[in-house]
């Protein structure tokens, strides 16, 4: 089963990357769609697409992350490094 949730998280990844190219506004109400899924798959969806789309996506951070379980969860670890290593100001 682990196989096929990367399956369909690929797949949904690659369907918000063409929507972004597309169609912003599509792109940006499917986003906050994610939102009203409980799960911790769509959560780390979401910290992935700000992380790829920081400079359209940057208002939504805090909304994505200010989830009392989000820091509590290891498995947004990973998403969360990358978003902040990617975005943050570098010298």
């Amino acid at each position: 089963s682990g196989d096929f949730i990367e399956f369909l998280l690929d797949e949904i990844r690659d369907i918000f990357k063409e929507l972004c190219q597309s169609d912003e506004n599509v792109f940006l109400e499917s986003f906050k769609l994610l939102s009203d899924y409980p799960w911790m798959l769509f959560k780390r969806l979401q910290i992935y697409l700000i992380d790829k789309n920081f400079t359209l996506l940057k208002e939504n951070l805090l909304n994505v992350i200010n989830h009392d379980l989000t820091f509590n969860e290891k498995q947004v670890w990973a998403e969360i490094y990358y978003l902040l290593k990617n975005n943050t100001y570098k010298r």
